[in-house]
C-alpha cells in the first residue's frame, strides 16, 4: 500500500486531542472520540495489506501476527515495566493488586472486558488505573484475532470480493452498537462486537480504491471530513450516551480525510512535518501520556492546574518521540525483518507470558517491594470494604438491596424485609443505596422497634421516577401497595438526591404521609471526587494533610440545602446529615475505630453509619414516634 504522509497527519489528530481530553483541557470535551479516529486509521490501513496478501495468495497468519508483534510490543512491553516500577513506589498495595490484574489482561489483550467489568471510563475511581487505556488496543487485537481468518474465508469462498461481506458486519456492528449503547452503556464503550464497525468502516474504505481516485468535490469532502471531526470534538460530551450513532462523527470525518485529503490543502496541513512528526510518534504517545497522568495525580494531586498541564503534556510527548526513536524504530530495521516469523511469534508470546507471571505476582503478592505504616494499611484496607462481613451486615445485598447483579426486583424478599410486626412500631427505610447504609444503625439505635428495608441500587424514592425496571417495580409496590396496608407506622426516604429528583419528591412525599403517621428525609451524604480510603491513605503516605479543597465534593452541601427548602416542615421532618459530618470547610474522615467513615466516594461504613445515627438520634427519635 502506498505510504500517505497525510494519514501521519490523521493520526496526531487523533491522539493530540486524546492528550489534552486526559489532561482536563475543557476546551476539547470529546477528545475521547479521537480513539475512534486511530480505529478508522488501523481498518484502513491493515486491511489493505491483509486483503492485498490474501488475494495473491501470499498471506501468512504468522507473518501477520510477526508485523503485529514487532509494531506493538516493544513499547508495549516499557510501558509495563514503568508501571510496575512506578505503582510499587506510589501506590497502595490495593491498588498494586488491581494493576496486576490490569497488566494480566492488557498482556493477554482482553483489559477492555476486565474494564468492562470493573470500570465506568467516565468515572472517578477509573481515573486511577494506570493501564485503562489499553482497553482500546484490545479491542483492536481481538479484531486482528478473528478478521484475517474472516479474509481469507471471504477470499476463497467470495473470489476475493471482500467489500460486501465486510460492509454487511461493519453494519451489523453498528446496529449492536445503537442497541448496546441504549441497554447497556459499559458493554457498548468497551466491547468488540460494538466497536468493531469503526475499524470495518477503515476495512471497507480500503476494500473500495476506486474510492479515492473517483472525480469527487476532494476539497469540499475532507473540509467536511475536518467538520465532522471538529464537531465531535466539539459536541460529544463525556458520558454513556456514547459511542452510538455518534461515534458516527469522527469515524465518518475520518474516512473522508483518508480516502479524499490528498492533494488538497486540507492534505497538505496534516502531511505538514510536525504533523507528521505527531503521526509517527502517536502510538508511543498514546501508550505512555495515561501512565505519566495518572501517577503525576497521584504524587501532586488530582487535579491539574496550567503548570502541570504543560509539564506533563510536555513530558509525554518527549517520552514518546524517545520511545519512537529507541523502542520501536529499532524493532522496524530489516534486521528484526529478516528474523523467522514462528522465532518472532514464539519470542512475543513468551514476553507476554512473563507479563502475565508478573501481574499474577503484583495481584497476589501485592506491596511487598516496600513497607507501609500500620495506618495507612488500615484505612487502605477499607477500599475492598465490600467483600467484609460488615458490608452485607449493614446492606443486606441481594436480598434487601438490589441491583444490577440481581436484574429483577424478584430478587428482593418481601418476608425477609418487610416482615410486619404487630407488637413493635413498624418503621420503613425507603431508597436507593444511601438510604440502606443507614439499615442496620437504624435498627440498632431503636431496639423496641421493627425497622423494615425496601432498597435498589440507582433507586430513589419517588412517585413516577428514574431508574431501572427493578427500581420502578420496587417503588411501585412499596407505593402503591405496601404502603396502602396501614400498617408503616413511620417511613425514611433516603437517597443519592439530584436535580431532577426536586420536581418529583414534593408528590412523593404527600404520597408518603397521606399512608402512614410519621416521615422523614434525610438529605444528601458527604461525597469526595475518588474512594475516601485510597485518598486518606495516599495522603498519609506521602506525609501530606488532607486536600480538602481539591477532594471534597461541595456540590452536596448545595443539594442539602435545595432540599430542605422544598419539604413542608408539617410534612416531613429533615434531617441534614452533611451538616453532622461537616463543619465550615472539613469534615469528619474517620470514626472512633480508626477506619475511614465511607468506604468509597460517598457511602459510609458500618461504623460510619452508627456515627452518623447517633448523633442525630435525639431528632429521629421525636420525629419517629
Amino acid at each position: 500500500m502506498k505510504y500517505k504522509p497525510h494519514i501521519d497527519g490523521l493520526r496526531s489528530v487523533a491522539v493530540l486531542p486524546v492528550l489534552a481530553f486526559h489532561l482536563g483541557v475543557t476546551a476539547i470535551p470529546g477528545g475521547f472520540t479521537g480513539v475512534d479516529i486511530f480505529f478508522v486509521i488501523s481498518g484502513y490501513l491493515i486491511t489493505g495489506i491483509v486483503a492485498a496478501e490474501v488475494s495473491e495468495r501470499r498471506f501468512s497468519i504468522l507473518e501477520f501476527y510477526k508485523r503485529r508483534i514487532l509494531r506493538i510490543l516493544p513499547a508495549l512491553s516499557a510501558v509495563f515495566l514503568f508501571v510496575i516500577v512506578a505503582a510499587n513506589a506510589l501506590m497502595l498495595p490495593v491498588d498494586i493488586s488491581e494493576v496486576g490484574q490490569s497488566i494480566v489482561a492488557s498482556a493477554l489483550f482482553v483489559s477492555n472486558i476486565l474494564f468492562w467489568q470493573t470500570s465506568d471510563y467516565f468515572a472517578g475511581p477509573a481515573a486511577g488505573k494506570p493501564l485503562l487505556h489499553t482497553w482500546s488496543l484490545s479491542v483492536e487485537e481481538q479484531f486482528y484475532i478473528f478478521f484475517p481468518l474472516l479474509m481469507v474465508f471471504f477470499g476463497r469462498y467470495f473470489r476475493a470480493r471482500f467489500l460486501l461481506p465486510v460492509a454487511a458486519l461493519t453494519v451489523l456492528s453498528f446496529l449492536l452498537c445503537i442497541v448496546g449503547t441504549a441497554k447497556a452503556p459499559t458493554f457498548a464503550f468497551y466491547l468488540i462486537p460494538t466497536r468493531a464497525w469503526e475499524l470495518g468502516i477503515g476495512a471497507c474504505l480500503a476494500l473500495a480504491p476506486a474510492l479515492a481516485s473517483a472525480r469527487a468535490p476532494k476539497a469540499l469532502l475532507s473540509l467536511l471530513g475536518v467538520a465532522l471531526i471538529c464537531a465531535s470534538l466539539l459536541l460529544i460530551a463525556e458520558g454513556p450516551g456514547f459511542p452510538g450513532a455518534l461515534a458516527l462523527l469522527p469515524c465518518v470525518g475520518a474516512a473522508l480525510l483518508i480516502a479524499f485529503a490528498e492533494g488538497t490543502p486540507v492534505g497538505r496541513v496534516l502531511s505538514s512535518g510536525p504533523m507528521v512528526w505527531i503521526g509517527k510518534i502517536s502510538y508511543s504517545l498514546y501508550l505512555w501520556h495515561w501512565p505519566l497522568i495518572v501517577f503525576y495525580k497521584i504524587r501532586f494531586g488530582a487535579e491539574l492546574d496550567a503548570v502541570d498541564i504543560a509539564v506533563v503534556g510536555a513530558a509525554s510527548i518527549v517520552l514518546a518521540a524517545l520511545s519512537t526513536q529507541f523502542v520501536e524504530r529499532p524493532f522496524r530495521s530489516p534486521d528484526y525483518r529478516r528474523i523467522g516469523a514462528g522465532q518472532v511469534v514464539a519470542s512475543g508470546s513468551a514476553i507476554l507470558a512473563c507479563f502475565v507471571g508478573l501481574g499474577i505476582a503484583l495481584d497476589v503478592k501485592p506491596g511487598v517491594m516496600r513497607t507501609y505504616p500500620s495506618d495507612v494499611l488500615s484505612i487502605a484496607a477499607y477500599s475492598d470494604y465490600r467483600s467484609k462481613p460488615d458490608y452485607m451486615t449493614q446492606f443486606r445485598t441481594g436480598t434487601c438491596l438490589i441491583g444490577q447483579r440481581e436484574g429483577s426486583v424478584e430478587a428482593f424478599s418481601r418476608e425477609i424485609c418487610l416482615s410486619i410486626d404487630e407488637s413493635k412500631p413498624n418503621i420503613l427505610v425507603v431508597g436507593d443505596s444511601h438510604a440502606a447504609q443507614y439499615w442496620r444503625a437504624l435498627q440498632d439505635a431503636f431496639p423496641e422497634a421493627n425497622v423494615l428495608q425496601a432498597t435498589a441500587s440507582g433507586c430513589r424514592p419517588l412517585l413516577n421516577g428514574p431508574g431501572a425496571k427493578r427500581c420502578t417495580d420496587l417503588m411501585g409496590y412499596v407505593f402503591d401497595e405496601f404502603l396502602s396496608s396501614g400498617k408503616i407506622d413511620a417511613v425514611v426516604v433516603a437517597g443519592r438526591w439530584q436535580d431532577e429528583d426536586l420536581s418529583l419528591l414534593p408528590a412523593t412525599l404527600e404520597r408518603i404521609a397521606s399512608k402512614t403517621k410519621k416521615l422523614v428525609v434525610v438529605g444528601p451524604a458527604v461525597e469526595y471526587f475518588g474512594e475516601l480510603p485510597t485518598l486518606l491513605a495516599q495522603s498519609r503516605l506521602a506525609g501530606n494533610p488532607f486536600d480538602w479543597d481539591e477532594y471534597l465534593d461541595t456540590s452536596r452541601e448545595d443539594m442539602s440545602v435545595k432540599v430542605s427548602k422544598i419539604i413542608p416542615p408539617d410534612l416531613a421532618t429533615y434531617i441534614p446529615v452533611y451538616n453532622e459530618l461537616c463543619a465550615e470547610t472539613e469534615c469528619t474522615l474517620v470514626t472512633s475505630d480508626g477506619g475511614p467513615m465511607q468506604f468509597d466516594y460517598g457511602h459510609v461504613t458500618l461504623a460510619g453509619s452508627r456515627y452518623l445515627i447517633d448523633r442525630i438520634e435525639p431528632a429521629l427519635r421525636k420525629a419517629l414516634f
